[in-house]
C-alpha cells in the first residue's frame, strides 16, 4: 500500500485528515509495518504536547489506534544533522500511547559512522536505532520517481531497511507479534565501541543477524504452546536404547524458543539423543572376573570371606555365631554377596548388578534361612558392566528372602522394594525429558536342585510393579516388569565346569509417550510428533549365556564365555570372550 504525502518538489502537503485517513485505510488492508521515509524540518522538541492536539489530532488518534491494533510506524529521523529528531519521528516525545509501536531511524556513512546529514536522537533515544543510510559519495540503490531506479542517501533510505527487518523477522518468527519483533530489533541491536551513544545511535546499530538468533538461550517447550512450560536445551537428553532412533524414525529436527520472547528456532534432534552401546565383549570380561568358582572364594580367618576383583567388586562377609553379615561394594557385587551369605537366590529388584555399596544378614531358623540384602547407589552416573547389570540402573533397594532346602532342594520367596531409580523406564533421561519420582515393589519366588553329585539346575521368577512420575515431554505411566532365569551347572571332572544360563526381562502392553515440537502456530500453538516407545523395546532383554571354568592349576584358571542378547528395537548382539585369571 502506497501513500503519496508530499508533491514534486518534495513539500509536505498532507492535511491531518489525510493523514488519518491514510493511516487507517492501511490498517484496514492489513499492513501492519508503515514505513515513512519523510519528515517535518523542525524538532519535536519545538512543539508541545498541546500544538500537537491542536494541529494533528486525528492523525494522533489514528496513530493510537492502529499501534493499539498490533502496528509498527517506522520514521526516518531527518535530515537536518539536528541534536533532536524530527516532530513525526519523536512524536512519541509529546504523545503518549504510541511509544511501544513506534521506530526511528537514523542513518550511518559508509563508514559505519552516523551520516554528518542524520539528525541525533537525545529526547527519542528510547526507539531508535541506526541502519545504512548512504553518503553523497556512495548511494543506495532505490526506487525513483520515474519509474527506474537511482542512488539515493539520506535517513529515508536507512529506515526502509528497519521497516524491511521487522517484515522478514515477522516471517520468521511468525507467534511474535509485530511490536514484539519490533521490541526485538531494539534489543538486539550492536550496542558496542561507537555505538554505544544513546544520543546519537539510540538503542544502537541494526543487527539483523542477532535479531535472528536466539536470545538469552534457547529452551524446550513440554507442553502444547510456545507460552508453556520450557526447559533449558542444554539440560535435556535421553540416552536410547540402541537401534531406537532408526526404528521410531525420530523427526530430524526439534522445535525450541529462545528465553526472551519465545521465538522459535530448530536443531538437530541429536541435540537431544544419543543411542547407548551394548559393549556386550565388556561385560562378559567384567562377569568372567567377578564370579569365581565357589571353591576359590578366599577364607581370610575363622568365619570370613573375601572376594575381590580389581576394579570391578569386593564382597567381605563374615560368620558371627548364629548370623552372618556382609559388606559390598562395586558393579555386581550384591550377587555375590548373596552367595557368601548362604541364599540361593536375590531379588532382581535389590540387586541392580551396577555401582553399588550393599549390605546384607542371613540367620537360620531350624531349616529355614531368611535375611536382607540392601543396595545403596554411588555418588558417580554408573553404566552397565557385567552381564546381569539392571537396565535401570543403580537404586536405593532392599530385598528380603527366605529359603528351605532338604540337602537336594533349595525353595525360596523373595519381596523388594526400591526407589530412586537411576534410569526408571531404562533410559537415561533429564530435564525436559526427566522421569521424576520412581518406585517399584516386587515379589518373587526360586528354587535349586542338585542333580546326582555334579550338577545343579535352578529357576526363578519375579514380577515388580513400577510407578514413575514423568509429566513434560515425556510421560512414563506404571508398568508391570517380569524376570525370570532358567539355569544349570555340571561339573566336568575336578578342574571344569560348564554352565548355562536363559534369562528374560519383559513387559505388558505399557507404552511411554514422547511428544517433540515440530511447527508452530501464528497465536504460539505447537504442533507436536507423538512417539510411542513400548516398555518392552525400553527394558525388555532375552540373553543367553554358556559359561566354561576351567583350572589349570592352583593359581591360573582359564574362564571364557558365549553370550547372545537381544534388546528391544530389534538390536541382537552376540560375544565371545576368555580371560585367564592369576592369582597368587
Amino acid at each position: 500500500v502506497n501513500f503519496k504525502v508530499g508533491d514534486s518538489t518534495g513539500a509536505i502537503t498532507a492535511s491531518d485528515a489525510q493523514l488519518a485517513d491514510m493511516m487507517s485505510r492501511a490498517a484496514n488492508a492489513g499492513a501492519m509495518i508503515i514505513n515513512n521515509s519523510w519528515s517535518a524540518a523542525s524538532a519535536i522538541t519545538t512543539f508541545t504536547t498541546q500544538d500537537l492536539q491542536s494541529s494533528l489530532p486525528r492523525w494522533i488518534d489514528a496513530s493510537r489506534a492502529y499501534v493499539a491494533k498490533g502496528g509498527v510506524v517506522v520514521f526516518a529521523a531527518g535530515n537536518q544533522a539536528s541534536a533532536q529528531p524530527g516532530m513525526q519521528s519523536g512524536l512519541p516525545y509529546r504523545v503518549s500511547g504510541i511509544e511501544p509501536g513506534w521506530l526511528s531511524v537514523v542513518a550511518i556513512d559508509d563508514t559505519g559512522h552516523l551520516a554528518s546529514y542524520s539528525n541525533r536522537w537525545r529526547v527519542a533515544a528510547a526507539w531508535c536505532l541506526a541502519a545504512p543510510g548512504g553518503s553523497s559519495q556512495t548511494g543506495l540503490l532505490s526506487m525513483y520517481n520515474n519509474g527506474g531506479y537511482a542512488y539515493m542517501y539520506g535517513t529515508s533510505m536507512a529506515a526502509p531497511q528497519a521497516a524491511a527487518a521487522i517484515g522478514a523477522l515477522k516471517s520468521m518468527f511468525v507467534n511474535l507479534s509485530y511490536l514484539q519483533v519490533r521490541e526485538r530489533l531494539l534489543f538486539t541491536a550492536n550496542r558496542g565501541g561507537t555505538y554505544a551513544d544513546a544520543s546519537t545511535y539510540g538503542q544502537g546499530l541494526m543487527d539483523l543477524e542477532a535479531a535472528s538468533s536466539p536470545v538469552g538461550g534457547i529452551a524446550l517447550p513440554t507442553g502444547a504452546s510456545a507460552t508453556g512450560v520450557t526447559v533449558a536445551a542444554a539440560a535435556s537428553a535421553i540416552e536410547l536404547p540402541a537401534g531406537a532412533v532408526q526404528a521410531l524414525r525420530l523427526q530430524p529436527w526439534v522445535l525450541v524458543v529462545d528465553n526472551y520472547q519465545r521465538a522459535p528456532f530448530w536443531v538437530p534432534a541429536a541435540t537431544f539423543f544419543r543411542e547407548a552401546t551394548p559393549r556386550l565383549v565388556e561385560r562378559q570380561w567384567a562377569s568372567l572376573r567377578s564370579d569365581p568358582l565357589a571353591a576359590r572364594v578366599p577364607r581370610i580367618g575363622a568365619g570370613l570371606r573375601l572376594s575381590h576383583a580389581s576394579g570391578l567388586n569386593d564382597v567381605l562377609s563374615a560368620d558371627l555365631g548364629t548370623y552372618r553379615l556382609g559388606f559390598a561394594q562395586g558393579a555386581g557385587g550384591e550377587a555375590l554377596l548373596g552367595a557368601q551369605l548362604g541364599f540361593a537366590s536375590l531379588p532382581r529388584l535389590a540387586a541392580p548388578g551396577v555401582e553399588s555399596v550393599a549390605l546384607g544378614y542371613a540367620a537360620d531358623a531350624g531349616a529355614i534361612r531368611f535375611g536382607f540384602v540392601g543396595t545403596l547407589p554411588t555418588a558417580a552416573a554408573t553404566e552397565a558392566r557385567t552381564l546381569d547389570s539392571s537396565s535401570l540402573g543403580s537404586r536405593t533397594a532392599m530385598g528380603a528372602i527366605a529359603q528351605l532346602g532338604d540337602g537336594k532342594t533349595t525353595y525360596g520367596v523373595t519381596l523388594a522394594i526400591a526407589e530412586r531409580f537411576e534410569r526408571p523406564i531404562g533410559m537415561a533421561t533429564s530435564g525436559a525429558f526427566d522421569v521424576g519420582q520412581s518406585s517399584a515393589l516386587s515379589s518373587g519366588a526360586f528354587v535349586q536342585h542338585t542333580v546326582g553329585a555334579s550338577s545343579l539346575v535352578e529357576a526363578s521368577f519375579e514380577l515388580a510393579h513400577h510407578r514413575t512420575e514423568a509429566d513434560l515431554a515425556l510421560s512414563a505411566p506404571s508398568f508391570a516388569m517380569r524376570s525370570a532365569n532358567l539355569g544349570a551347572r555340571t561339573a566336568l571332572g575336578a578342574k571344569t565346569t560348564l554352565a548355562a544360563s536363559l534369562k528374560r526381562e519383559w513387559t505388558g502392553g505399557e507404552a511411554a509417550r514422547l511428544q517433540l515440537p515440530l511447527t508452530i502456530a501464528e497465536n504460539g500453538d505447537l504442533g507436536r510428533v507423538s512417539y510411542t516407545l513400548p516398555y518392552d523395546e525400553l527394558v525388555g532383554r532375552t540373553a543367553f549365556t554358556l559359561r566354561l571354568d576351567h583350572e589349570l592349576n592352583k593359581q591360573v584358571a582359564l574362564r571364557a564365555g558365549f553370550t547372545r542378547e537381544r534388546y528391544g528395537f530389534g538390536t541382537t548382539v552376540s560375544g565371545l570372550a576368555a580371560i585367564i585369571e592369576i592369582t597368587n
